[in-house]
């Protein structure tokens, strides 16, 4: 049965690829003028794309009651699995239903196209939301998904737009990026996985490097009031023990109310140092609301988790 199953997947995976598509046109027929047309209409859909990669589509939140406008690069992974999955990070967008704050201030940081802004934006209520990334073209896209929302005009006030990544200083510093996959950017050589790090020792050609100017947490918390309720979503590709070592330092000056994370293969050390300092005011739970134990977050690799405040 599994043979079986396997073969069915890789028969389906197989029409997705391009390289089969290339073989297929590449041979020499006796009737190549049929196969003409259909390789010069293959090319043509390829460049028009090309041409024009930015598109808008619909992105679905779980039910298909919830869908907003977005704009994608089509030809970022990051971006297309982002919105062909109605039940990407489902558990998060069912998490953040659970809570209704007044005052309440959303912090994305690494926000990539905005998903997690814009579900804020258009399904609670909130007073600001604080959009963080550090890849332009992602931030350009996120402006334009912006501007085609409901109440742009009224809202677009509330939302503060951030070029920057959170950093453990401020100043300018390396934003490693994979190719056709802006999901990917770290500024930690690891990208927060195994195999990651192991495709970017192989192959610096695989990614970009650009300078970028870094925000520490005290520096963008400056932005926000103290009387405040506060929620964190963080994907920062395994800069997360570090960036929580920092909030963690200011956390009794500020009402964070949750603060979701993901956890990484490197740097646990740094992320159960980091932990100790939230013990006091907060609970660390997985997205099912069970308690987690701090010394075994292995059993949570690339498992999003939340601090929650015991007041909740």
């Amino acid at each position: 049965m599994f043979k079986i199953k396997e073969f069915i997947y890789k028969k389906i995976v197989s029409y997705f690829d391009h390289t089969n598509y290339i073989k297929f046109f590449s041979k020499k027929r006796s009737i190549d003028f049929i196969f003409k047309k259909l390789r010069n209409a293959y090319l043509k859909a390829l460049a028009k794309n090309d041409l024009n990669p930015m598109k808008e589509v619909q992105k679905v939140f779980v039910s298909n009651d919830r869908k907003i406008d977005i704009f994608i690069d089509t030809h970022d992974y990051s971006h297309i699995s982002q919105v062909a999955d109605p039940n990407w990070e489902n558990k998060i967008f069912d998490y953040y239903d659970k809570f209704n704050f007044d005052n309440l201030i959303f912090v994305d940081l690494g926000a990539n196209i905005g998903c997690h802004t814009l579900f804020y934006y258009n399904f609670k209520k909130f007073d600001k939301l604080i959009y963080v990334e550090p890849n332009l073209k992602c931030v350009e896209l996120f402006r334009q998904s912006l501007s085609v929302q409901k109440s742009y005009k009224e809202n677009q006030e509330k939302t503060l737009i951030l070029n920057n990544v959170v950093g453990e200083e401020n100043g300018y510093i390396d934003l490693k990026v994979f190719k056709n996959n802006s999901g990917s950017g770290s500024i930690v050589d690891y990208f927060g996985k195994e195999s990651k790090k192991n495709m970017m020792l192989k192959s610096h050609s695989e990614f970009n490097s650009t300078k970028i100017e870094s925000l520490t947490i005290s520096k963008l918390f400056s932005k926000i009031k103290k009387t405040d309720n506060i929620i964190i979503k963080m994907d920062i590709q395994g800069a997360e023990p570090r960036i929580l070592n920092q909030i963690g330092d200011i956390i009794d000056d500020y009402n964070v109310k949750l603060c979701f994370f993901e956890i990484n293969d490197f740097d646990q050390d740094i992320m159960k140092k980091s932990l100790k300092k939230f013990n006091k005011n907060y609970w660390l739970h997985n997205l099912k609301d069970k308690q987690v134990n701090e010394n075994n977050l292995s059993e949570y690799l690339k498992d999003v988790l939340v601090l929650k405040n015991k007041s909740l």
